[in-house]
This record gives C-alpha cells, sequence and structure tokens, in this order.
C-alpha cells in the first residue's frame, strides 16, 4: 500500500469534510444572529449551532469520504483490496478522530468545543460520522472486487 497517496487522499477528504462543515456553520451562525436572540450567551448560542449542524453532518462525511475513496481506488490494483479498503478505512477513522480531538477541543476558535460536548453529548451524529469514514473505502473496494 502506498501511504503517501492514503495520507494525501485523507487530506484532500478531511479538508473538504471540514470546509462544508465551517460553512454550514458560519450559515447557521449567520441565521441565528439575524434572528438577534439576546436570551442566549454567546458560548451557549455557539454550542447551539454546533448541536444543528450535526443533524447533517453524516450525510456530508458520507459522501466527501466516498469521492474521497473513489479518487484513491481510482488508480489502484490489488488482489486484496477489500483488505486494504478496510485498513485504509480503519486508518482515516483514526486520524480523523485524532483530528477533530485536537481542532475541537485545543485550538481557540469561536466553535471551541469540550471533550465532553464533542464525544458525549453530540451522539449519535459524531459516531455516524466517524462510521462514514470508516466505511466508505471499504464500500468502494466491494465495488472494485
Amino acid at each position: 500500500m502506498d501511504i503517501l497517496r492514503i495520507s494525501i487522499w485523507f487530506l484532500v477528504g478531511y479538508l473538504s469534510v471540514s470546509l462544508f462543515r465551517l460553512l454550514h456553520l458560519y450559515y447557521l451562525h449567520n441565521q441565528y444572529s439575524k434572528k438577534n436572540r439576546p436570551d442566549f450567551k454567546k458560548k451557549e448560542l455557539n454550542r447551539k449551532i454546533f448541536r444543528k449542524n450535526l443533524f447533517f453532518m453524516p450525510f456530508i462525511y458520507l459522501v466527501i469520504w466516498l469521492i474521497s475513496s473513489s479518487f484513491f481506488f481510482s488508480h489502484y490494483s490489488s488482489n486484496s483490496i477489500v483488505l486494504d479498503g478496510l485498513i485504509i478505512g480503519v486508518f482515516w477513522f483514526c486520524v480523523s478522530i485524532f483530528f477533530d480531538f485536537l481542532i475541537f477541543t485545543f485550538v481557540k476558535k469561536r466553535f471551541q468545543i469540550t471533550l465532553k460536548d464533542i464525544y458525549m453529548t453530540t451522539q449519535p451524529w459524531i459516531s455516524l460520522s466517524y462510521y462514514a469514514v470508516l466505511i466508505s473505502p471499504l464500500i468502494f473496494s466491494f465495488i472494485l472486487q
């Protein structure tokens, strides 16, 4: 397996998902700002917007990671393509959880959330999103088999 290609398509997928997530967060923020809700503190408003965003994340993750998987497997040939798809899915799954952990909890930004918020209160949406990362290379490996 080519680790460089796996990593490149992971970065393309992860940056694409992050861009769509960010654009959707800003869209929701603008919608809530137009309503001018003074009963919410800024931090509470950001959490509410983040939770509203979660409903769409599994679909966005599935579409973008399937596209990344299709580009990865477009020039790939192997006798054990299903096993490779599983390995790639597990790799992308673990790295995306790690990146989200770092970015959402430690990097200072408007939508910074706590560990409890990202992994406990966002269930089942966050798990479904990560499962989309896990199964997308596997789906394409079954299609190509």
